[in-house]
């Protein structure tokens, strides 16, 4: 089996390769961002990997190979790691360091045709899953960080999770294998709660405040008839808050069909204006179907009482004369 070597003789690691190698050196920015301390660990790394994989430990060759390539960047031991994967029986593994060596090469590296062959045959084998996040810190998928949008995985059920300003977002997907699944990352909106509770001051009978210095007898009010009729406007209430409740029900599943075909939209062709769009129309819907229950809730309750049996109400209003200075008052109470 193939492996690149660095001439690891050489002073300069990563930068000057002896030409047996036929590795292109590093770029003048990777030069004067690694310093020699850095080049120093990474070829340790990178020799411990060549032993581990002569020996046949290839897990820990390719675990060896990444840590050289994550201390002093290069696109050699990537091809290492790859290849280290994929003798370990770790084809997701190894796909995800090809594409990465496919990223970081120069055009002109040996290995890259090698390496389009090999991630083409496993990518048939494995599944894909397209990240899309907008304003997410941290994405992780199965619990490990992905630095890259797009990940390949074993095929089965897959956890996609997001930390956003202390919050998680998660998905849940499952892939076949060739399979690529595009995956949404947003932060959901808040759900508007809307509160029909009725206070338990409402209905509560009150009796009138007099003053200790009235008698009893200046303080009686002069009682009017009391009036008892039915709930004839109940029946017209419910039936017009019936239509409201019918009304803005449709109007919820209207909404819910147009989020979702925006949704099916930023899939197909994921941009930022329509993931904008699509959360206003979410929301939209959210707002809607709030309405739909709370109407609904009306609606019940004014069925419940008018179809109440011998339901009547009653309403007593007395009025207290002017006394010692006082206004005249009006005092109305009733009950169901």
């Amino acid at each position: 089996m193939y492996i690149a070597r660095f001439c690891v003789r050489t002073l300069v690691f990563t930068i000057i390769v002896c030409a047996s190698c036929k590795i292109p050196p590093a770029t003048a920015q990777e030069v004067e961002t690694i310093s020699i301390e850095q080049r120093e660990a990474a070829r340790r790394s990178f020799e411990q990997g060549e032993v581990a994989y002569e020996s046949g430990d290839f897990v820990l060759a390719a675990k060896a190979f990444e840590q050289a390539y994550h201390t002093a960047p290069h696109h050699a031991p990537l091809w290492n790691a790859a290849r280290a994967w994929e003798r370990a029986g770790e084809p997701a593994r190894a796909a995800n360091a090809y594409a990465k060596y496919l990223r970081s090469a120069p055009p002109d590296a040996p290995d890259r045709d090698a390496a389009s062959v090999a991630l083409e045959h496993l990518g048939k084998k494995l599944g894909r899953i397209e990240v899309h996040a907008t304003d997410i810190d941290i994405v992780l998928i199965d619990d490990e960080v992905v630095d890259f949008g797009s990940v390949y995985v074993h095929p089965g059920k897959h956890l996609i999770e997001g930390q956003m300003n202390g919050t998680k977002v998660r998905r849940t997907e499952v892939l076949e294998e060739g399979e690529v699944r595009s995956v949404v990352l947003v932060e959901e909106p808040k759900r508007i709660e809307t509160d029909v509770s009725v206070p338990s001051s409402i209905g509560r009978k009150i009796d009138p405040v007099v003053p200790k210095s009235i008698s009893a007898s200046a303080a009686r009010p002069n009682p009017i008839p009391t009036v008892n009729r039915t709930h004839g406007w109940l029946g017209p209430a419910a039936i017009v808050a019936g239509g409201v409740t019918v009304g803005a029900v449709s109007l919820a599943l209207w909404s819910g069909v147009d989020t979702l075909t925006a949704r099916d939209e930023f899939i197909a062709a994921p941009s930022n204006g329509k993931l904008e769009r699509g959360k206003d129309k979410q929301l939209r819907t959210n707002v809607l179907l709030g309405g739909a229950i709370g109407s609904a809730l009306v609606t019940g309750a004014l069925i419940s009482v008018w179809k109440w049996n011998d339901s009547r109400m009653e309403a007593t209003v007395s009025v207290l004369p002017m006394v010692a200075g006082l206004p005249m008052q009006v005092v109305v109470a009733g009950s169901f």
